[in-house]
């Protein structure tokens, strides 16, 4: 903190930016969404096969449409909130988790358009074949732990406005899980995708499995949201003070939710 006390990292104004990135993500989600359902309007695209190639990727969109539109929302209240008081600080953390699962959801709908894409096609096309894999591994092993690490940011925040500067059992916690699951997301991911002895999914077992991420995605988004509201009301009169629970459950989230969607991206590879 600076020589009034205030924080030098201004939690309730740069939400105001994260609330306005929310909604433009969500656009793309809705442009992507309408694009979808158009293609599938048009003559040549109908097909009575009971093989629907883009069917995982519009219930991806759809589920982050919704979970950006929230974080838009919450986001938009945190930035009237009181800078650097302790409630601002929790409601970050609650809102960042939702946060995160939308923006992977988001780009998990890119890969598996890219999929579906090939799946369509007549001939598989080996360069954007080679794009989906490239950005399949790098959600896996790259994109899921930076998420997970600006989760952490928002622990820091927490432990800022809370007790000032310094190392707390929950940075230790944060930073022993953060290698965890850098280390066993790329091993996982590497020994699901490469292994010789891989079993490849059927369509429906994979379209299985993509909509149960999809379910647990939306699970966290509304779950989040349900916090954010619950948080904001019961800290409305108390913003100096709040739970040391919520750092503690924010990570334990992100660290399962990181680690299973690894697993998820590499055991779903077409």
């Amino acid at each position: 903190m600076n020589a009034e006390r205030e924080p030098f990292f201004n939690i309730a104004e740069t939400a105001g930016f994260y609330s306005q990135l929310a909604g433009v993500l969500a656009g793309f989600a809705f442009a992507g969404i309408m694009v979808l359902l158009t293609a599938r309007m048009t003559p040549s695209s109908r097909s009575t096969q009971e093989v629907q190639p883009f069917a995982g990727a519009t219930r991806l969109l759809i589920v982050s449409l919704v979970g950006l539109i929230l974080s838009s929302l919450n986001y938009a209240i945190l930035a009237g909130d009181l800078p650097g008081s302790h409630r601002s600080a929790s409601l970050e953390l609650v809102s960042g988790v939702g946060f995160g699962a939308a923006g992977l959801s988001l780009i998990y709908a890119i890969v598996l358009t890219i999929d579906g894409v090939n799946s369509a096609a007549h001939d598989i096309h080996q360069d954007l074949k080679s794009v989906g894999e490239f950005l399949r591994a790098a959600l896996a092993t790259v994109l899921t732990p930076l998420i997970f690490a600006l989760i952490y940011l928002g622990v820091q925040d927490f432990t800022y406005t809370a007790a000032g500067p310094g190392v707390y059992a929950i940075d230790i916690v944060s930073w022993i899980l953060l290698a965890v699951q850098f280390i066993t997301g790329i091993v996982s991911y590497r020994q699901h995708s490469h292994s010789r002895q891989r079993k490849r999914l059927g369509h429906h077992e994979r379209e299985r499995r993509i909509k149960i991420a999809a379910t647990v995605s939306f699970g966290v988004m509304i779950s989040t949201t349900i916090s954010f509201a619950t948080l904001a009301a019961a800290l409305y009169d108390n913003a100096a003070n709040g739970p040391w629970l919520v750092p503690y459950v924010a990570i334990a989230i992100s660290f399962l939710g990181a680690i299973s969607f690894a697993r998820h991206l590499a055991r779903t590879r077409p």
